[in-house]
């Protein structure tokens, strides 16, 4: 879908992975000016397709982000070049794909100063309500720690590049349901 030179690309599974080995290449970005984001835009429905990267450009560098699922994300550095045309995927819907960076949402961040950089995870906690398979399970909780994203505060306020958080919990979700299935 997107040329990607994945010898660039890191994946984490935690924010402690993620900490080892980027904050010698965030360091680096403090003060900073984000001089454009990027995101692939879905021509048909005319909406930010989110399955892709987010890329901030900086001083000459590119800063891919993409959280694609609950359990990870990948940061790369220079590892695209956004003049390279996206492809168009066939799921059976034809998705017709571009970058952008006229991303309303996002352009209030062109120029902001990075002043900080997060890790953002979340811990769900769901408690059963009503079962009707085990009524003794009422009031047992589960939790799930969700590494969701990248949180950027600059001078112009806090920029969050987070996956979409109702597809992580429909993948939460079928989860659960083939972990039951399989015990």
């Amino acid at each position: 879908m997107i040329p990607i030179n994945h010898d660039k690309v890191n994946k984490y599974t935690s924010s402690e992975g993620l900490i080892d080995r980027e904050s010698p290449h965030f360091s680096n970005i403090i003060g900073k000016d984000i001089q454009n984001i990027w995101v692939v835009w879905e021509l048909n429905d005319d909406k930010w397709y989110s399955d892709c990267p987010v890329i901030l450009e900086l001083d000459n560098q590119l800063l891919l982000i993409n959280n694609y699922n609950e359990c990870s994300i990948d940061i790369g550095w220079n590892a695209l070049s956004i003049d390279k045309k996206v492809y168009d995927v066939d799921y059976g819907y034809k998705f017709s794909l571009q970058w952008t960076n006229q991303y309303e949402v996002l352009s209030k961040f062109v120029g902001a100063k990075i002043e900080e950089v997060y890790c953002e995870e979340y811990n769900l906690v769901q408690t059963v309500l009503m079962s009707k398979s085990n009524p003794n399970s009422v009031g047992d909780k589960t939790e799930n720690w969700l590494f969701s994203g990248i949180g950027i505060m600059t001078d112009k306020g806090y920029l969050s590049i987070l996956m979409d958080l109702m597809k992580m919990l429909l993948d939460l979700n079928i989860m659960r349901k083939v972990r039951s299935i399989d015990t």
